[in-house]
Formats: structure tokens, C-alpha cells, sequence
């Protein structure tokens, strides 16, 4: 077999320029981005709108901040609400305990002291009033502090936000029940303790 030298020639010829291979990457890259433009524009696109929707996200998303605790009700400009607080707390003494619980309300702070949020808690739970029990309750979750507890000038007379959950849920039920009268009695109106005595 005898091969055509000319056609040799032409499909094996030696390039008359030296081209470092960093030249020719460069040019393919270059061809590849002239020919896939719009490829990189629509990546480039869909980055920036994944971060400006994670940010977004996030911005729309942030955690609670947690609510720095004040000492409102323990300061000595509460003349011993606490000390007055604490035979009130009981269902059999709400009317007695209502003057205290305004009182409370007065102080600066109070609604951040967890201290004064759990009497207060206490009141709207033994006068059945589940709405402002819920509104408290969630204002005493964000300061109530686990690792102390409460003052010991309430001496065990106020219950954690974790014991007072069932509580709050079972007066809110009630309160739906009463509204509608349609709805079956579960039974479970006896079985609910109030907050702690």
C-alpha cells in the first residue's frame, strides 16, 4: 500500500507557528463563551436570585430576639408587690388578687419581668380569662428564665411556663366550647387543674 504523499502532507502538517497550550485554552474558552453566552448570563442570574431570595428569606425569617428580663416586681420601688402577691394566688382569692395584678401593671417594665408575668398569668388563669392569660403566658415564655426559676419571695406559689401550657390550652378549649354550644362536651372539664396553689 503506497500512501499519497500530498494528502499526507496536508492532514499531518506541522503548524507554522509555535502555540503554547495555554494559547489554545484560552481560545477555546473564549469560543465556547461566544457560542454559550447566554449560559453564563442565566447562571449568573440564578445565583444572584437564589442569594437575594435566601436573604430575603432569612431577613423575613429571623429568629425571635430573645427579651432581656427585668426586675420590676424584686426592685425595691415595688414596696413587696411579690410578698402581697403571693397569699392572693390562689382561685378562691381572684377579687383579692386584682388590685395587686393592676398594681403590677403600673410598674415600668413589668411585662418583662417574669417575676410580675407569672402573678399575672396566675390572676387571668383563676378569673378564666383564656385570651389574657395567652397573652401573658407568651410574654412570660420569652423571659422566664429556666436556669433560675422565679424569686423565692413567691415561694413556690407560681407555676413554670411548662406546667402552666396544659392550663392555658384547656381554658382556651372551654372557652371555644362555650362559644359553641354545638360542640360535645369531652368530659375533661373536671380533669384540668388550675395553676398552682
Amino acid at each position: 500500500m503506497y500512501y499519497n504523499d500530498a494528502k499526507m502532507s496536508r492532514k499531518f502538517k506541522k503548524p507554522s507557528k509555535v502555540v503554547v497550550s495555554g494559547e489554545i485554552n484560552q481560545h477555546r474558552f473564549v469560543a465556547l463563551l461566544k457560542k454559550y453566552w447566554f449560559v453564563v448570563v442565566a447562571l449568573f442570574l440564578a445565583g444572584g436570585l437564589a442569594v437575594g431570595l435566601a436573604l430575603w428569606f432569612q431577613a423575613r425569617h429571623k429568629a425571635p430576639t430573645k427579651v432581656v428580663a427585668s426586675s420590676a416586681c424584686t426592685d425595691k420601688s415595688a414596696n413587696g408587690i411579690l410578698e402581697q402577691a403571693k397569699p392572693l394566688l390562689t382561685p378562691s382569692k381572684v377579687t383579692q388578687l386584682q388590685p395587686v395584678v393592676e398594681k403590677i401593671k403600673s410598674l415600668p417594665n413589668y411585662d418583662t419581668d417574669p417575676n410580675c408575668l407569672g402573678v399575672v398569668v396566675t390572676y387571668y388563669i383563676n378569673s378564666s380569662d383564656s385570651k389574657e392569660a395567652r397573652v401573658y403566658y407568651d410574654k412570660l415564655v420569652a423571659v422566664y428564665p429556666t436556669d433560675k426559676g422565679y424569686s423565692e419571695l413567691l415561694g413556690g406559689k407560681v407555676a413554670t411556663p411548662i406546667e402552666l401550657k396544659p392550663t392555658i390550652v384547656f381554658l382556651e378549649g372551654e372557652t371555644k366550647r362555650q362559644q359553641d354550644p354545638n360542640q360535645k362536651n369531652t368530659g375533661a372539664s373536671n380533669s384540668q387543674p388550675r395553676a398552682k396553689q
